[in-house]
């Protein structure tokens, strides 16, 4: 089955029953001093419901790091079992400001790497962090900064990419550091997929600094660039798409989500 085949068959926001969900409000976050997570719908006067488009979706008080292992369980901490993926929406909730960092994180159930979302934060009075997921949910931590995740690059002390392209596992390296353990877990089979420049967008998308339209067109820009540099290497060769490509493709078929 192809890619949009495969996409068509996933069931967007709007295919999700709509069940009004018993709001969630904690109290306490009315505090001017808490750290406080507020979930929105993409409108205002959206009806509330359950989250949808997540395959997982957790909020993870975070004060270690385990280089051994990639994915969520490379970090140790607690989960907030408030958060997941079918949880109410509208949301507020106080964090837990104790710890060193607390991380959101978002699976998309799309399938697509770029879509998945990822929020890592520590407490900062005054503060706040905004972000918003792939289909239009509103996310703000208030006395929170957000914690830059910085790309790793492929081959870094012998890792596989399926570490190196962890957005947890990257983040886990730069803020706790690293203390020589070997890889447990086996190679991706696409891991290439996952680029430095996907990152980027992706992350400049959820912070609301590019439209899709312009992503698509930096994704454009970059299956041109990848095409030209197959004719230059390998002339003889029949063309494949690039990176860009593959996931410009998936884009151009993924149904938006209508709330």
């Amino acid at each position: 089955m192809t890619d949009a085949a495969r996409l068509r068959q996933i069931p967007n926001l709007a295919q999700i029953p709509l069940v009004s969900p018993e709001p969630l409000d904690d109290p306490g976050a009315d505090d001017p001093a808490a750290m406080v997570l507020d979930l929105r719908l993409p409108h205002d006067d959206d009806l509330p419901r359950h989250l949808a488009g997540f395959t997982f979706f957790w909020l993870r008080y975070v004060w270690g790091f385990r280089a051994q292992y990639h994915c969520a369980s490379c970090l140790a901490g607690r989960y907030d079992m408030r958060v997941s993926a079918t949880m109410p929406l509208p949301a507020r909730m106080v964090l837990d400001n104790r710890y060193p960092y607390a991380y959101l994180c978002g699976v998309a159930s799309s399938g697509i790497w770029a879509n998945n979302f990822h929020l890592p934060v520590v407490y900062a009075a005054g503060e706040q962090a905004e972000a918003v997921t792939y289909h239009g949910v509103r996310v703000r931590i208030l006395n929170a900064q957000e914690v830059p995740i910085p790309w790793i690059e492929a081959g870094w002390n012998g890792f596989p990419l399926s570490y190196t392209t962890c957005r947890n596992w990257q983040f886990g390296v730069h803020a706790f550091g690293y203390c020589g353990e070997s890889p447990t877990a086996d190679e991706l089979s696409r891991p290439e997929w996952r680029t430095q420049e996907l990152a980027d967008l992706a992350w400049k998308r959820q912070r609301m600094r590019l439209s899709l339209d312009e992503v698509r067109a930096a994704l454009r820009a970059q299956r041109h660039d990848a095409d030209v540099r197959d004719e230059a290497d390998e002339p003889d060769e029949p063309d494949e798409p690039g990176q860009g490509y593959i996931l410009e493709h998936r884009l151009e078929y993924e149904e938006p989500p209508d709330w």
